[in-house]
């Protein structure tokens, strides 16, 4: 009985194995070559000679190996699933604070001068800083949309609140709004009634009464803010708004006193609105809010690496995605589980320091152009990790689809007796010549007992 034949996968290839190790490959024979294999054991005894052809694996193969459908969420690794991304409408991107009810639409507290107490959520601010300015700004940048929200101040002090321009210095002290300031500003002063702009224009006669509600409608797709009073405009419309930077929501109190007793609310969830919603516009809390200040990584895991075990070359890579302005994604890929991830240098694939190292990641389009016609040989699993971040909290990067195509590594399967045809020379070797037409572009011989 002949010995049990055993094929396996392994770094090198297929390999067919004998308890004898008799083996030989040949490739690309055809018609009439012949090829002589050494013969390992007694000319006097016989034994039996298989030959194995390797069956071309299919090419082309075009394979959509990871979507981020909300359902696929469990098996990516996340930095932080719960404010760093979301798996929504079948893309990752960023997390959307919108809603958030503690924070968000609301003072931001990393953006705000010193001697600043907020409370109620972060939705009221006092000062504590006596006999000058401070200032806080809040959640979200404004760059389109019709959005209305409101803010009441319990008395009538040197007391601004209205917009600023993004990446305006947080201006504040006792001298803090020049003529300068003013240009980058579109601000009520409950004081006067008075709006702060180039040229101040008055709004209300006798300036700002205790308990009433201000209420704000910016409309940035065309360049306009409306104010209200208790739910009235009141006001001419503010037309010819500049929206070439986006704005801000923004408040500061003239501290007339240390104790914090002089506070201004915002109202910018729907939820807190008093007055109804003017028509067309919606409160700030329909708005996207992305965390602008860090950039969150998800990666493949176990369940859902791309196994190339089977796979000879890969073809190409294909990342659906989508990096609005002012947003980035990168990528890294690793072949060993995730134990070491590479990343992109001029062109070729380079040892990064890993996840925690949220720098020179690479571009999706050079990981792609890097990745095609990749010999996957000596490569088992895939993995990959994506860094998305954006430094407008308006918009998030986003990741769809990975596709791959690639071709399968053939499978050894035994030939038929009439395409080959084996002779004995003599004592030290043996001919093996192909009878069928065509050309096989790999034979491997093995030799049982």
């Amino acid at each position: 009985m002949g010995i049990p034949l055993k094929i396996h996968k392994n770094l090198s290839g297929i390999e067919l194995h004998s308890a004898r190790g008799v083996q030989k490959t040949i490739q690309n024979m055809t018609q009439n070559d012949s090829a002589i294999l050494n013969n390992q054991f007694d000319p006097n005894g016989f034994r039996l000679i298989d030959i194995y052809e390797k069956n071309a694996g299919a090419s082309g193969v075009s394979n959509t190996s990871l979507d981020f459908d909300l359902i696929d969420e469990s098996q990516f690794i996340q930095e932080d699933s719960t404010n760093g991304t979301d798996f929504i409408n079948g893309v990752v991107q960023l997390h959307d604070n919108g809603g958030d009810p503690t924070s968000n639409y609301a003072f931001n507290p990393n953006d705000i001068s010193p001697y600043v107490i907020l409370s109620n959520n972060n939705r009221s601010y006092a000062g504590t800083l006596y006999a000058g300015y401070t200032a806080a700004r809040c959640f979200p940048i404004i760059s389109s949309g019709k959005w209305y929200w409101e803010i009441t101040c319990n008395t009538n002090v040197a007391t601004i609140s209205g917009l600023i321009l993004q990446g305006t210095a947080l201006p504040y002290s006792s001298s803090a709004y020049t003529q300068q300031d003013q240009t980058s500003m579109l601000c009520f002063y409950f004081n006067t009634g008075e709006m702060m702009s180039p040229v101040r224009q008055t709004w209300m006669t006798g300036g700002w009464v205790a308990g009433k509600v201000k209420g704000f409608a910016f409309d940035a797709d065309n360049g306009t803010l409306q104010l209200y009073t208790d739910g009235v405009a009141d006001g001419p419309l503010v037309t010819g708004i500049d929206m070439s930077t986006p704005w801000m929501v923004y408040s500061s109190i003239d501290n007339v006193n240390a104790d914090g007793s002089v506070y201004i609310t915002t109202a910018t969830r729907g939820a807190d609105v008093v007055y109804p919603v003017p028509t067309g516009f919606l409160p700030l809390d329909n708005a996207n809010v992305y965390d602008s200040n860090l950039p969150y990584y998800v990666t493949t895991s176990d369940q859902n690496q791309v196994l190339l075990g089977d796979v000879d070359t890969l073809n190409s890579l294909s990342i659906t995605n989508s990096v609005p302005a002012n947003t980035a994604l990168g990528c890294l890929v690793s072949f060993d589980g995730r134990t070491t991830w590479k990343t992109i240098t001029s062109g070729v694939l380079t040892t990064h320091p890993g996840l925690t190292d949220k720098t020179n990641w690479a571009p999706i389009s050079e990981m792609e152009a890097t990745l095609t016609n990749l010999d996957t040989t000596n490569i088992s699993t895939l993995d990959f990790a994506f860094l998305l971040s954006t430094t407008d909290s308006s918009v998030t990067p986003s990741v769809n689809q990975v596709t791959l195509n690639y071709d399968e590594i053939g499978i050894y399967e035994q030939a038929s007796d009439a395409d080959y045809e084996v002779k004995i020379i003599s004592a030290t070797e043996t001919s093996i010549s192909k009878l069928s037409t065509g050309t096989q572009a790999s034979i491997k011989i093995n030799v049982k007992a």
